[in-house]
C-alpha cells in the first residue's frame, strides 16, 4: 500500500511538473514583450492523464481544471479571458468531464466564468457545451442549463437563444426534476418576445397535464403573462386556461 501511494505521488508530481513546465513558457513568451495571451494547447489524451495519476479520474480531472483555469492568471492588463480561443477551453472542459462524469466544476466554469465574458458567439460555445452535459443528466444538471437561459436572456438580451434553451430544460425534464421556476422559464420568455398566445397555450398544456393544479399558481402565471381572463384561472375542474 505505501508502494502504491508513492507512485502515486510521484505521478501526480510528474504531471503537474510537465504542466507547470507548460505554463512557465507561456508566461516566458509573454514575458518576452507580446501583448496577447499565451496559447492554449490541445489537452492531452485521457490515458496520459489517467496513467500520471494511477487511474485516479477525479484527481486527473481536477489538474485538468486547475491547470487550463491557470491561463486566467496571467500578468498584465493587456488581455481578458475572451481572449482564449474558446474552442479549445470547451476541449479542456470536455476532458475534464469525461474523467469525472459527476463533476460539476466544468459547467460551472462555462456558465459562470467564460460564458458572460465572451462574445454572444463564444458565449453559445460555453451554452452548447452545458447543454449537451444537461442532455446525459437532467436531472443533475437542470440549474446549470436554468443559469445558461437566464444568462442569454439578461447577459446577451438574446431572447430566441434563451428560448432555446429553456424549451430544452422543460422537454428534458419531468415534474418534480426541477423546480417548477426552472420548468417554466419558457412561459416568461415567450411573453417577453410578445408571443402572449404561444405563452397562454403552453400553460394550458401544463395544466391539462396536471403539472400545474393549484389555482392561486395558475392565476399569478396568468396574470404575469398578461391575460385579463384570471377570473378563470381557478377552472382546474375543466382542463384549460381562458383564452382571448
Amino acid at each position: 500500500m505505501r508502494d502504491q501511494a508513492k507512485w502515486l505521488s510521484l505521478r501526480v508530481a510528474a504531471l503537474a511538473a510537465v504542466l507547470l513546465c507548460g505554463h512557465r513558457l507561456a508566461l516566458h513568451g509573454q514575458a518576452a514583450g507580446t501583448d496577447s495571451p499565451a496559447e492554449l494547447g490541445s489537452p492531452p489524451p485521457v490515458e496520459i492523464l489517467r496513467v500520471l495519476t494511477l487511474d485516479n479520474r477525479v484527481l486527473a480531472s481536477r489538474l485538468a481544471m486547475v491547470y487550463l483555469q491557470s491561463f486566467e492568471l496571467r500578468p498584465g492588463g493587456n488581455w481578458h479571458i475572451a481572449d482564449l480561443d474558446y474552442g479549445r477551453v470547451v476541449e479542456w472542459l470536455e476532458l475534464a468531464q469525461r474523467l469525472d462524469p459527476r463533476s460539476r466544476y466544468p459547467t460551472l466554469a462555462a456558465a459562470s466564468v467564460y460564458a458572460p465574458v465572451g462574445t454572444l458567439e463564444q458565449a453559445r460555445v460555453m451554452m452548447d457545451f452545458v447543454e449537451r452535459i444537461f442532455l446525459h443528466d437532467p436531472e443533475e444538471r437542470w440549474d446549470a442549463l436554468a443559469q445558461v437561459a437566464v444568462l442569454a436572456r439578461y447577459r446577451f438580451r438574446n431572447l430566441p437563444i434563451a428560448l432555446k434553451y429553456a424549451t430544452s430544460l422543460a422537454e428534458h425534464t419531468a415534474p418534480g426534476m426541477a423546480p417548477s421556476w426552472a420548468r417554466q422559464l419558457s412561459l416568461f420568455l415567450l411573453r417577453d418576445m410578445g408571443e402572449q398566445q404561444a405563452a397562454l397555450a403552453l400553460l394550458e398544456a401544463l395544466v391539462m397535464e396536471g403539472e400545474i393544479s393549484d389555482p392561486a399558481e395558475i392565476r399569478f402565471l396568468l396574470e404575469r403573462i398578461g391575460s385579463p381572463h384570471t377570473s378563470g384561472a381557478n377552472s382546474r375542474s375543466q382542463g384549460r386556461v381562458p383564452k382571448h
